[in-house]
């Protein structure tokens, strides 16, 4: 509750202030709270198994309990995807501009700004730690990074600005590679490698005020190649549009229903699923041991967003449930 009313007091936006309203009137926590009810179930069952196992209570390996841990499974993959929808509205579009020495990506950032943020020359190598500048397109928020050009060789500050480069990539949900119009087949050669891992690219020919190209209109915005000149302004307009359809594409925007969340959100809910996906294999192979191990993490990993359930939580459950030591 506390992160969501932060959240709420820096929503930018009326979709990210509904979304953090929504987490706020416990969206979020309910879901979380019913896929560990769901849990602590289940762990009761196989608890009880390993621990009184005189006790006239159901094996754990049958269909039934196959079949709530599919559900239970189903229901933590859709809240994944929803909290990944609401970590990506707070957080917005993390987009690192790349490119080859002297391309332009400095002057594009500036031009994008609409400021002079970054420090232009003529000469290769400018660039050499990373510049972060937050945006604003169509009511969406970004976060354009400009990087050190990418090329082999250079000296030991330069070389440490390419692999500074290259590990904000590894965080990148869309690579812009600035491309020197009259050269851009050598500028691809020259990140192919580096891009390789990013979900997106955004292909964007400048210098057309030297090559003769014609600027992209802003009718272009689908297409993942721009032309444009960070100098005169030529295809901005296209480039500003193509950034908003994909960061409210990113962003989820206009989806009904969603709610905000946090990074630290998203990697619990993925350690549950991968410690749930574990557990499901140790019941197939009637290894109620490991099975339990697996669920206790799959539930911890949940109440690190809501709040814990304790051992002594646990035995008071599975003393409830069944009739054990009459």
């Amino acid at each position: 509750q506390a992160e969501a009313i932060a959240d709420l007091i820096a929503a930018a936006d009326l979709q990210a202030a509904r979304a953090a309203r929504r987490a706020l009137d416990g969206e979020f926590s309910r879901r979380v709270e019913a896929l560990a009810a769901e849990l602590l179930a289940v762990r009761v069952h196989v608890e009880a198994a390993i621990d009184f196992v005189d006790e006239p209570i159901d094996t754990l390996g049958g269909a039934a309990l196959k079949a709530r841990l599919a559900r239970i499974d189903a229901d933590l993959d859709a809240l994944l995807r929803a909290a990944e929808r609401g970590r990506r509205l707070r957080d917005g579009l993390h987009a690192v501009i790349v490119g080859p020495p002297n391309a332009g990506k400095s002057s594009l950032l500036n031009a994008l700004a609409g400021s002079e943020r970054a420090i232009v020359t003529d000469i290769a190598g400018t660039t050499r730690d990373l510049l972060h500048e937050t945006l604003r397109v169509d009511g969406v928020e970004m976060t354009l990074v400009d990087t050190a050009g990418l090329r082999e060789g250079g000296d030991a500050i330069e070389r440490e600005g390419m692999r500074r480069a290259g590990t904000e990539l590894g965080r990148a949900d869309l690579a812009i590679v600035v491309l020197d119009a009259r050269d851009p087949e050598g500028g691809r050669r020259a990140v192919a490698g580096a891009i390789a891992g990013v979900p997106e690219r955004l292909w964007v020919h400048n210098k057309i005020d030297l090559s003769g190209d014609a600027g992209s209109d802003s009718a272009d915005a689908g297409t993942d190649t721009l032309y444009v000149s960070a100098q005169t302004g030529a295809g901005l307009d296209a480039l500003h549009a193509a950034l908003g359809t994909r960061a409210a594409r990113y962003a989820g925007a206009g989806e009904a229903g969603a709610f905000s969340a946090r990074t630290r959100h998203v990697e619990a809910l993925q350690a549950a699923a991968t410690e749930l996906a574990e557990a499901r294999l140790q019941l197939d192979h009637e290894v109620l041991e490991l099975a339990a191990e697996a669920l206790r993490q799959a539930h911890d990993r949940l109440g690190e967003i809501t709040g814990r359930v304790h051992a002594d939580d646990l035995l008071g459950h599975i003393f409830s449930s069944f009739c054990i030591g009459k």
